[in-house]
């Protein structure tokens, strides 16, 4: 089954909140490795969001600009129900269905990518993602947004994960 990124980004702000305060920019890096690790380990693409190349690394635009608003500070969030997350940026509400707990695999998965790159700093987790010989490096110019080709990341990640 194919999500959307909203739907990933949604996991891991609900799996943060309240311990860890998440950014735009930790919050992108985990669904760009979540993407990765599920590429390799299951062989299907986990989202069809566009991903680009900016300036710090893989972006999902959609992601981006959904919570453009919270600036460099921590994303504000607070479940309704068991199926609804509410997002309360500058300018109103977000609201959109939370469908992976639902799916035994999906939730242990990313929980899984959750625990073990949450842990690490802003900094690294942009290290990890535009360094030498990463999807982005191969397609990043400044002062645009190419498409990262999502056999790129795949094949990276079946490196990365032949080298563990």
């Amino acid at each position: 089954m194919s999500y959307r990124a909203i739907n990933i980004a949604s996991f891991f702000l609900n799996k943060a909140e309240p311990k860890q305060n998440m950014t735009n920019l930790q919050l992108q890096k985990l669904v760009y490795i979540a993407f990765g690790w599920h590429t390799v380990f299951v062989g299907e693409n986990l989202y069809e969001d566009r991903i680009e190349a900016w300036r710090y690394g893989p972006v999902i635009p959609t992601l981006y600009y959904r919570f453009s608003t919270f600036e460099n500070g921590p994303i504000k969030t607070r479940t309704i129900n068991d199926n609804i997350t509410v997002f309360r940026p500058v300018d109103g509400e977000i609201e959109f269905p939370l469908v992976i707990e639902k799916d035994t695999f999906m939730d242990g998965f990313l929980t899984l990518i959750f625990e073990e790159y949450m842990k690490k700093p802003a900094h690294e987790l942009v290290d990890l993602t535009h360094g030498k010989a990463t999807p982005w490096d191969k397609v990043y110019v400044s002062g645009a947004k190419v498409e990262i080709p999502k056999a790129l990341i795949k094949e990276y990640y079946g490196r990365l994960a032949e080298q563990s």
